[in-house]
């Protein structure tokens, strides 16, 4: 009984070890706390029935229970020491943390083993006592530490434009017209400051009718953002008047008026499909006015309205030649996936593919052929490799004559090489002379994304008869 105590007792003072450092994610603490809770506890029962606690009590069964309650106590006091973290509060009190975590379950221990009633009761009072003081104190200890940490050059300055523009916002009178609010209302404004000049307009009497009377006038992008952030409030009228001054705008200057277009439109179209479909020409006016700003602003939501709006707009009647475009590589996967379903609805829309081939939609077809490479005949597998060898001729013509294809072309023609190559194992080795040109026009225009993309071709184009070096 002895030895088995005092194995089971090195488990736990091993687990105890792994647990000090404070630093376990919880379902790991939680685990490792409960199987040293029942290391300790079987080290204990076998530690009375050894006869070694036999002057603690006359009976073994009342020390056994003892025995239950006193780890219980320890393991639940401990589990909440080591559930705060020690990395956030101030000196010295991560030490105090680790000591705690550490030195309870030891003296614990150390009680019985000695044995020590008293320091065996003391450590199993104590630690409750310690976990409750640690839970309910490390709040405002982290509040401490976090107050004293140094701030850095961007929080000194922040803070002191929440500062000046509080004390400007402050110092506008009750009466202040909704012209006044809307300058604290811009994407720059910090936070608090731009939720209070929202709630003043909101309490401010007929102020939808006062700020679209400013959509004709100098403050028009102001008004239009401010009115933007309650798009959902306003009478369609306003609406309108809205998605008119945004598309209207021939000119954004600087980077926070194009911010202050661009969100206000962003706001705008993502009130309904309904509002992007009806509003898609101002949508497409306000993404080539800040292409023409030059802005570094990401236009990939405008983008991918605008190209909704387009697709959708392709009737049946159109034939399958308008959608290829939407079935690129490059689109947005959405639009890619209606597009092709557009497309595999067509009647036989596999042989009018393969007549795409011999005209200017050629690089176009190949894409949406390669989507259905499993299904093609041998022969139509065939005439995309002759027409993806033609494309790729043509580029890597282009380009000795400084003329080069665009990315997005080159892209379209690699991923579809890329689908034909693997689906066709049985020619690969008579396209190898095709792959290198893809491969040089790949490595000539794209961009290294791309590039690694395509790396895959390097490997066969390593043999001896596909070196093109």
């Amino acid at each position: 009984m002895q030895t088995l105590a005092i194995i089971f007792f090195s488990i736990a003072a091993l687990l105890s070890a792994w647990l000090a450092p404070n630093s376990l994610a919880l379902l790991t603490l939680m685990f490792v706390s409960a199987a040293r809770a029942a290391a300790l506890l079987l080290a204990l029962l076998f530690w009375v029935a050894s006869g070694r606690l036999d002057n603690w009590g006359s009976s073994r069964v009342m020390l056994s229970l003892m025995m239950v309650l006193c780890t219980a106590a320890l393991a639940a006091g401990c589990f909440f020491v080591q559930m705060a973290r020690d990395d956030g509060v101030p000196e010295p009190m991560p030490m105090v943390y680790r000591a705690l975590a550490g030195l309870l379950p030891l003296c614990f221990m150390a009680g019985a083993l000695l044995p020590s009633r008293a320091l065996f009761l003391l450590m199993a009072a104590a630690a409750p006592v310690a976990g409750v003081a640690v839970a309910s104190t490390w709040d405002s200890l982290h509040a401490k530490y976090i107050a004293n940490i140094p701030k850095s050059k961007e929080q000194i300055e922040s803070e002191a434009l929440l500062a000046r523009r509080t004390a400007d916002f402050d110092r506008l009178p009750s009466t202040a017209a909704p012209e006044s609010l809307i300058d604290f209302v811009n994407p720059g404004e910090p936070y608090d400051v731009l939720q209070k000049a929202l709630a003043r307009l909101d309490a401010t009497p007929d102020w939808t009718a006062q700020l679209s009377a400013l959509l004709e006038g100098e403050k028009r992008l102001k008004a239009l953002y401010a009115l933007s952030r309650r798009i959902d409030r306003l009478p369609e009228t306003v609406v309108d008047r809205c998605w008119k001054t945004a598309g209207s705008t021939a000119k954004v200057v600087t980077e926070a008026e194009q911010r202050m277009l661009l969100d206000s439109v962003d706001q705008m179209g993502s009130l309904s499909e309904k509002a992007r479909q009806r509003h898609w020409k101002e949508i497409a006016a306000v993404r080539e006015v800040l292409r023409t700003a030059k802005s570094t602003l990401n236009l990939a939501t405008l983008d991918s309205w605008v190209r909704r709006s387009q697709l959708d707009r392709i009737t049946e009647a159109a034939g399958i030649a308008p959608l290829l475009e939407f079935a690129a590589p490059h689109e947005v996967w959405d639009i890619q996936r209606d597009a092709l379903a557009r497309i595999d609805k067509a009647p036989d829309s596999t042989s009018k593919l393969a007549k795409l081939l011999d005209g200017p939609h050629r690089l176009d077809a190949l894409v949406v052929l390669a989507h259905r490479i499993d299904q093609l005949p041998e022969d139509l597998r065939e005439a995309c490799w002759q027409a993806a060898s033609l494309t790729a001729k043509e580029m890597s013509k282009a380009i000795e004559q400084s003329n080069p294809p665009t990315r997005v072309d080159v892209r379209k023609l690699s991923s579809s090489v890329g689908s034909f190559w693997v689906k066709s194992p049985s020619v690969q080795h008579q396209r190898l002379t095709d792959l290198a040109i893809v491969r040089n026009v790949v490595l000539a225009v794209a961009d290294d994304v791309e590039k690694a993309a395509f790396a895959w071709a390097d490997a066969p184009l390593a043999t001896p008869s596909g070196d093109s070096k």
